[in-house]
């Protein structure tokens, strides 16, 4: 790999969330400050909305960070779950034992009888729903009774619901007009604009290590910033593909030559050019980026196959 050959010690564009690597950006800062400051409220529920890429997992790792003492996070990645595997779930993740096939009546109650015992502590729970849209109706009603539990001194559950703009759409439905009636906060992720993009790269090289930010030249960024439209998933992508496409030719400068390669390496990338953001959902399929290195001092650079 070519982390030897630009002086870095991790990859720094993995596609997974790295909360290590989460750079705190005036896009993400806002959205940050609307949940953190939601939950000290003690009010409703907050909704955070993005499209797919736009870091929202890694802002929901970046506020369960921030959280503090008096707040015990729960943090639930693929809600899509009926009823009682939703509340079962939720009571696992703080210490319940819950048996097979047990009744939910009785489920209930000791959910409730865990969540007093916090509330006794002088904290409640922060309960975080990522990819919230994939959660059945049925599921969503049982979120809202779970959000009814309270003592006089507030609520004993904080609700964050994180998901893609289908859950808008979802939460307009009449059925569950009762939950998005209690939604106190709600704020959306947008795309990085171009100096917001280069300041992500860059942070993220020096964070992992790299001796000189500038690795990417201002024209490679350019073009990493106009075919990812600024999602920072698809940044991602390209900034590795990117990377890559360099070590092959054993430069230690990314060029916009070298985002082109990564580019036609990118499966939907070249053809979509990344728009309209709906086609963002298919154009990140993995591709093979091959590079081979011969004996001679000659690089070449091995185009994907069709």
């Amino acid at each position: 790999m070519y982390l030897e050959h630009f002086g870095l010690a991790r990859l720094p564009f993995e596609a997974t969330s790295n909360g290590s690597l989460y750079v705190d950006l005036p896009e993400h800062r806002e959205a940050l400050n609307v949940i953190l400051f939601g939950l000290r409220s003690g009010e409703g529920f907050i909704k955070v909305v993005g499209e797919v890429g736009t870091g929202k997992t890694a802002l929901c790792r970046a506020a369960l960070a921030r959280l503090g003492d008096g707040l015990v996070p729960v943090f639930l990645p693929d809600p899509a779950l009926r009823p009682i595997a939703f509340l079962a779930t939720v009571a696992d993740e703080l210490g319940v034992v819950v048996p097979p096939r047990t009744p939910v009546h009785v489920l209930k109650q000791r959910l409730r009888e865990v969540l007093l015992d916090i509330a006794r502590s002088d904290q409640r729970v922060a309960l975080f729903i990522d990819e919230a849209q994939t959660m059945p109706g049925a599921t969503f009603e049982a979120l809202r009774l779970l959000s009814n539990l309270e003592t006089s001194a507030g609520k004993l559950v904080q609700i964050v619901l994180l998901g893609q703009p289908e859950l808008d759409a979802r939460l307009a439905r009449y059925d569950l007009r009762p939950l998005e009636q209690r939604i106190a906060f709600s704020t959306r992720l947008a795309p990085l604009a171009a100096d917001a993009c280069r300041v992500y790269v860059q942070r993220r090289l020096i964070e992992s290590g790299a001796r000189d930010p500038g690795l990417f030249t201002t024209p490679a960024l350019s073009a990493i910033h106009r075919e990812s439209g600024g999602i920072p998933r698809l940044i991602n992508a390209l900034c590795h593909k990117s990377l890559m496409a360099a070590f092959s030719e054993d430069e230690l400068r990314v060029e916009r030559r070298h985002v082109v390669r990564a580019i036609a390496a990118s499966e939907g990338l070249g053809r979509w050019r990344i728009r309209p953001l709906a086609r963002l959902r298919s154009a990140l399929a993995p591709s093979s980026l091959a590079a081979r290195r011969p004996s001679a001092s000659r690089t070449t650079w091995q185009e994907p196959r069709a």
